[in-house]
């Protein structure tokens, strides 16, 4: 058990009420225990236990240090206000009435010492109507009559002090008989009970013997807090211990039974307590007007897995599932129309190559491609070449226009580019354009190959459409030249 729990179970005491190992409170002196209820759930004090396994829904913890300043009482302390001033007044009808009960009975007077018979010269002519009319009295006590009220305020004023929390103590049945005997106009009759006058008188005088500061509590009882921890709840428990303590000295004089006071010894200063446990619901406070109208108007988010979006979709699935019909027959297929196949754009090393359409219905982009050349990065379309002149698929002859000195005798070669040695493109080469040598065309490579590693031969490359010149031998004589001056044809 922690220090606060200790504190609160002491409280809970001296309210009446016992608490039982497992935190739960009960109504004391019951045959039967009885759960003691507040706003329809039994109240527990925070154990361990208690805030392990907690069950809300059925319990609200005694946690009053959860208020927050700036809403109005919550349930457990309106409910510990109630509890407190039915507690000091069921102790002060049973404390008077044993005094008067004393008083009346002459009997008993040899049973009290000195210091017990001081009270029996303030009601000297005490006798049996005088007790019945104080439990008439006593029967008047409830929601309406009290004999000591506890009324807590916000922002007031105590003995010219001003503070967040004031806790007044009044002592209405005193002022009352005070009213009637100053009068002098013969009628005592308080809380619908006629009285004698020595009635009056005795009972008035009862109450001085007992609380020394009656006629003046806010000296001695009343209670004024600027505490930042609880302040409401400061104010109260603390004017409810000191007029405890009053009642506490008459039990332990005519040797009564009364719960032990020694928790008081640790309400003075709250803040020792702050965070020991956290706040729990039923103990925060009613929510401000502010509070309420801007919850009002704020949306909460739903969450996409709430279970109300979880059941919107579920239902709109069974809607649209019986919505829907099954058809028996199959789907008609429709004949697609027939769209001219268009060629691709082809990417070759970073570079996309662009459709050149050549009249008279030809083009390269649809002719053969070099399957080598495709592996090692060109993609360029190649014609085939029958006697020196490009055919089409169908092998007749290709128009080429004329241009002048230079014709197009198809793209040049593109040397394949190591992308690993240069990250930047390499720009496209201009076409090497070639004039047109009759039965025979060949196309000189713009660049040398790189030659190959010692001990590796690679075999030329022959490409359909083009006569290329067969590699000349390592060595090869030297043709004179003829009687006009001139190599021989072929050179």
């Amino acid at each position: 058990m922690s220090e606060l729990t200790s504190l609160y179970k002491g409280i809970l005491h001296s309210l009446g009420l016992t608490v039982n190992d497992k935190g739960g409170v009960y109504i004391f002196g019951l045959d039967e225990e009885e759960p003691y209820n507040v706003d329809g759930k039994h109240l527990v004090v925070p154990y361990d236990n208690v805030l392990r396994n907690p069950d809300w829904e059925h319990q609200i913890a005694f946690h009053p240090l959860s208020e927050n300043i700036a809403r109005k009482d919550s349930v457990v302390l309106k409910s510990l206000q109630t509890l407190g001033n039915i507690s000091i007044d069921a102790d002060v009808g049973m404390i008077i009435g044993e005094l008067i009960s004393y008083c009346a009975d002459s009997d008993r007077h040899g049973k009290l010492n000195a210091k017990q018979t001081a009270f029996l010269s303030l009601y000297p002519n005490a006798d049996e109507t005088s007790l019945k009319n104080w439990q008439k009295i006593e029967a008047k006590i409830g929601s309406e009559y009290h004999y000591v009220r506890l009324l807590t305020y916000r922002d007031k004023k105590l003995n010219g002090e001003s503070f967040s929390r004031v806790t007044y103590v009044t002592f209405p049945l005193y002022k009352e008989l005070c009213k009637l005997i100053d009068a002098k106009s013969g009628d005592y009759t308080v809380y619908g009970v006629k009285l004698r006058k020595k009635d009056a008188e005795g009972i008035k005088a009862l109450f001085e013997y007992i609380f020394k500061s009656v006629d003046n509590p806010d000296s001695e009882y009343s209670t004024g807090t600027r505490s930042l921890i609880a302040p409401s709840f400061h104010a109260f428990i603390n004017s409810f211990y000191k007029v405890k303590k009053a009642l506490e000295k008459v039990f332990k004089l005519l040797k009564l039974d009364t719960e032990s006071l020694a928790w008081g010894n640790e309400i003075n200063d709250l803040s020792k307590f702050k965070g020991l446990i956290p706040p729990l619901a039923g103990n925060e406070g009613e929510l401000t007007e502010g509070e309420r109208r801007r919850k009002e108007q704020q949306v909460a988010p739903v969450s996409p897995h709430s279970p109300k979006v979880i059941n919107q979709v579920h239902q709109a699935l069974l809607q649209n599932s019986n919505n829907k019909t099954v058809s028996t027959t199959p789907p008609q297929v429709k004949p697609q129309a027939q769209v001219q196949a268009q060629p691709e754009k082809v990417k070759s090393g970073g570079i996309v190559k662009r459709e050149i359409p050549i009249k008279n219905d030809v083009n390269f982009n649809t002719l053969p491609v070099n399957p080598v050349q495709a592996q090692q990065g060109y993609m360029q379309p190649q014609a085939p070449m029958v006697n020196g002149r490009f055919v089409d698929q169908n092998g007749r002859p290709i128009p080429v226009p004329n241009y002048g000195q230079a014709q197009v005798v198809g793209y040049a070669n593109q040397q394949p580019v190591n992308q690993s040695m240069m990250q930047q493109p390499m720009m496209p080469m201009q076409p090497m354009m070639q004039p047109m040598v009759p039965q025979q065309m060949y196309q000189q490579p713009m660049m040398q190959p790189m030659m190959p590693p010692p001990g590796m031969y690679n075999a030329p490359q022959m490409q359909p459409g083009y006569y290329q010149q067969p590699m000349m031998p390592a060595q090869q004589p030297v043709q004179p030249r003829n009687q006009q001056g001139y190599y021989p044809y072929g050179r």
